[in-house]
């Protein structure tokens, strides 16, 4: 009898287990310590990130891939060329990635997936830190001095276009066939109107600009240094600074669809907007790397990458997991009725809970389970059994999915039902013969 309520004892040791919330971000393995540069994923599973140091005396470039959603990642490129900056698939077979430092620009394109890579010829001598296609014959990228180069068949020849500045160009973005951006130093943003043949300024402002992403033809953000952030509603003829209170230099904008959006900074800061940009939430990433690029497949599954190889995913929307805590009854309570009410800690964002109770420490049989919006369960009559031990756990299901069970608590129910007792006393006393 002690042995085997020893072993219970320490089964129900092992399952409450206190389970602590999780990070809406994961640091995944990485196979490099070069910066990552740019992240960028062609279906569900499959995905791409480009890096590398662009200066002397140890120049180098990597190109990294996964086939199993992030999991696990292999250097499939590498040169002692100067660091990609970017990368960008047309489709699942066709894409490019740019970089390089001066004298040598990197124009690195691929037809079959990732699995060889040949350099193409920029015609040009600059750094190259942004590409951007149309289709599978018409792209761009931009440059240090100012400089735009375009290709019309698919990056065997490119030409420089008519650009109207001689600062550097950090990223180029396209919102149709005919309207293009580009942001750089001196906070300045350009304009082209003409399939990036010619461009033009619309605004300067004082701070580097890193990133730029339009969610439709009138909208759209950029960000740059000492935490920047602007928004244009009118095609970029004006912007408005969002003043979060940020020093962070911020390196990428994407955006989901019209609403959901996110940003990327340094000390792992990555920012969360389900209004358009209107009010803007930090993610918890675990990590004090500056987070370069990110990327998504859908609204929960996310990837970046940053500084020293670091790598980030996230399969709830960046958004930390949220792990409700038992209150009632408390763990190894005793002599608990057979109705027992179940309370645990609410969460914002709960669609609603799923209860489970379990005579088994691992739950392989359910003898009530129920979900709930409310933050407690009734057990109903009928199924508890007198003094019997019972394990019960509850998880939430949020608008990003399903969160993690919660701790496991014990309770035991009462030893047996207790008779009423009357204090009254009998009118009589009567005996039978058997």
């Amino acid at each position: 009898m002690f042995f085997k309520n020893f072993c219970m004892v320490i089964i129900i040791l092992l399952f409450t287990v206190n389970a602590s919330p999780q990070n809406g971000w994961q640091i995944t393995p990485s196979p490099s310590t070069t910066n990552l540069n740019s992240v960028f994923f062609i279906n569900s599973s499959t995905g791409f990130i480009a890096g590398g140091y662009g200066s002397t005396p140890n120049p180098y470039l990597a190109i990294l891939k996964t086939t199993n959603s992030g999991l696990n990642w292999n250097t499939i490129y590498q040169s002692n060329s100067a660091g990609l900056q970017d990368i960008f698939f047309i489709n699942s077979q066709t894409g490019f990635a740019v970089g390089g430092y001066y004298p040598n620009s990197v124009i690195l394109k691929t037809t079959n997936g990732g699995n060889s890579w040949f350099q193409q010829n920029s015609g040009i001598t600059k750094s190259l830190f942004s590409v951007f296609f149309l289709n599978e014959n018409t792209g761009f990228s931009c440059a240090d001095w100012g400089t735009i180069i375009k290709t019309t068949n698919g990056g065997n020849n490119w030409y420089q276009t008519n650009s109207c500045t001689p600062d550097y160009l950090e990223c180029i973005t396209f919102v149709n066939n005919q309207t293009g951006y580009s942001v750089g130093r001196t906070g300045q943003i350009i304009k082209s109107t003409d399939t990036g043949e010619n461009w033009f300024y619309l605004v300067n402002y004082s701070s580097w600009l890193n990133s730029i992403y339009f969610i439709n033809t009138d909208t759209g953000f950029t960000v740059g240094q000492s935490g920047k952030i602007l928004k244009t509603q009118n095609a970029g003829l004006t912007w408005t600074q969002i003043n979060l209170g940020l020093t962070n230099d911020l390196h990428a904008v994407r955006f989901i669809n019209s609403n959901t959006g996110y940003i990327t900074g340094n000390n792992g800061l990555i920012l969360f907007t389900s209004n358009a940009g209107n009010n803007w939430i930090q993610q918890s990433t675990g990590t004090t790397k500056g987070v370069l690029s990110l990327h998504f497949t859908d609204f929960l599954n996310l990837y970046a990458c940053g500084y020293d190889g670091l790598i980030l995913k996230s399969q709830t929307g960046g958004q930390t997991a949220f792990v409700p805590e038992l209150i009632s009854p408390p763990n190894n309570s005793y002599n608990i009725p057979l109705t027992p009410t179940l309370i645990w800690t609410t969460g914002t964002g709960v669609i609603n809970y799923t209860v489970q109770v379990s005579p088994f420490a691992n739950f392989s049989y359910i003898v009530d389970s129920v979900t709930t919006t409310l933050n407690q369960h009734n057990v109903p009559p009928g199924k508890l059994n007198t003094a019997t031990t019972y394990f019960w756990r509850v998880k939430a299901n949020t608008t990003f999915g399903i969160n993690p069970w919660s701790s496991i608590s014990n309770f035991a129910t009462i030893i047996s039902s207790i008779l009423n007792y009357t204090s009254s006393i009998p009118e009589k006393y009567d005996l039978y013969q058997n």
